[in-house]
C-alpha cells in the first residue's frame, strides 16, 4: 500500500477521505506446492495522493465541490459558526490521528479517529477511520464507516464521496475474498468518475478491477485494466499510482511463471516507492521480490528481501502483514 501524502495543506487539512484509497486486496496469495514451489504475494494498494498533475483543475473542483457540500451540512446541523469550529476541530483530529497510524501507534490513533467521527457525520472522518479499520483488520466496523459515508453522500447530492465510499467497500470485500461483490461496487465508483471526468479516480479504478480480476483467475483482464490505469497515472505525473501499477504488473506476471518480467515491474515500482519515502510501497515490493527469489530457489535473496518487508511492516505497524512475512522466514530452511 502506498501512503498518502500528508503534508498536503489543501486535501489533508480538510478532506483527507477524497484523497483516499479506491480499492484493493492487501491478501497474501500462496500457490500450490505440486509444481515444487511456494509464493506469498503482496498485491498493492491505489492511494488518491495530492499530487499536482495535468488533471489538477479537475481535481480541485471536485474537492471543493465536496468541502462545500461538507460545510453546507454542517452549517444545517450546527449553525455557520459552530460548523466553522466543528470542521476545524475534525480537522485536527483526523490529522493527529493520521500521523500517529503512521509512524505505528494504532492504538492511540484508533483512539483519534473514533474522537474524530463522535457526535459528527463527518464524511471525510468516517471515510478515514474506514480506511484504518481496514488496516487493522477490523473489518465489520470498516464497511459501517463506508456505508455511511454513501449514505451522507446521496442526502448532500454529492456523487464523490458516493464513489469514494464504494471504492473504499471494494477494498473490505475484496480483502474478505468475495471479488464477486468487489467488483460490483468498484464498477460502481468508476462509472461516477468518468462521469466527473475525474482521471485520477478512473485510473485507480482499474487497477483495482485488475485486482480483482486476477483474483478470479482472469489475468488477461487483469493485466488489461492495469495497462489502462497505469497509461492514465503516466499522463498525470502520479508517480505513487505508477508504482502501484507497476507492483500488481509484476505480480500478476509472477503468479503466471514469468519472473523475469515481474521482477522488472516490481523494481519499478521499488524505485519509485524508494524515491517517494513510502515505507508500505517498499515492504509490498521487497516482499514480492522474496517471493522471485523463492520460485527461483535463490533462499538467500528470499531471506534477504523478507527480512526487509518485515522491519518496514514492523516499523509501521501493520501487523497482518508482519505475520504474513513472519510465517514465510519461519518455513526457509536454517542457514
Amino acid at each position: 500500500m502506498l501512503a498518502v501524502n500528508w503534508s498536503d495543506p489543501i486535501i489533508v487539512g480538510t478532506l483527507i477521505a477524497g484523497g483516499v484509497a479506491i480499492l484493493v486486496a492487501i491478501i497474501n496469495a500462496r500457490r500450490k506446492k505440486a509444481g515444487g514451489s511456494s509464493s506469498t504475494t503482496q498485491q498493492q494498494t491505489v492511494t488518491q495522493t495530492t499530487q499536482v498533475g495535468p488533471d489538477e483543475e479537475k481535481t480541485s473542483e471536485l474537492v471543493l465541490g465536496a468541502l462545500r457540500e461538507g460545510l453546507r451540512f454542517l452549517k444545517d446541523k450546527f449553525g455557520l459558526q459552530a460548523a466553522d469550529r466543528e470542521l476545524r476541530r475534525v480537522r485536527r483530529v483526523v490529522d493527529e490521528a493520521m500521523r500517529l497510524a503512521d509512524e505505528g501507534k494504532l492504538t492511540e490513533a484508533d483512539s483519534k479517529f473514533a474522537q474524530a467521527v463522535s457526535g459528527a457525520d463527518d464524511p471525510h472522518a468516517l471515510s478515514s477511520y474506514g480506511l484504518f479499520l481496514v488496516r487493522v483488520g477490523r473489518l465489520d466496523q470498516a464497511e459501517v464507516m463506508h456505508e455511511r459515508v454513501i449514505e451522507l453522500g446521496a442526502s448532500i447530492g454529492n456523487e464523490w464521496w458516493q464513489s469514494v465510499g464504494f471504492g473504499n467497500l471494494g477494498l473490505i470485500y475484496q480483502t474478505r475474498g468475495e471479488p464477486d461483490k468487489a467488483e460490483d461496487v468498484v464498477l460502481k465508483s468508476l462509472e461516477i468518475y468518468k462521469k466527473l471526468g475525474w482521471q485520477d479516480g478512473m485510473a485507480s479504478a482499474y487497477c483495482s478491477l485488475g485486482v480483482v480480476y486476477n483474483s478470479r483467475g482472469e489475468p488477461d483482464k487483469a493485466e488489461d485494466v492495469v495497462l489502462k490505469s497505469l497509461e492514465i497515472y503516466k499522463k498525470l505525473g502520479r508517480q505513487d499510482g505508477m508504482a502501484t501499477a507497476y507492483g500488481n504488473l509484476g505480480m500478476f506476471y509472477g503468479m503466471q511463471g514469468n519472473l523475469d518480467d515481474a521482477e522488472v515491474m516490481i523494481l519499478k515500482s521499488l524505485e519509485i516507492a524508494k524515491r517517494l519515502g513510502q515505507k508500505d510501497g517498499m515492504a509490498a515490493a521487497f516482499m514480492n521480490l522474496g517471493t522471485i527469489d523463492e520460485d527461483r530457489g535463490d533462499l538467500s535473496a528470499a531471506r534477504e528481501h523478507w527480512t526487509a518487508a518485515l522491519e518496514l511492516y514492523r516499523k509501521i505497524g501493520i501487523r497482518d502483514k508482519v505475520e504474513i512475512v513472519q510465517r514465510l522466514l519461519n518455513e526457509l530452511p536454517p542457514e
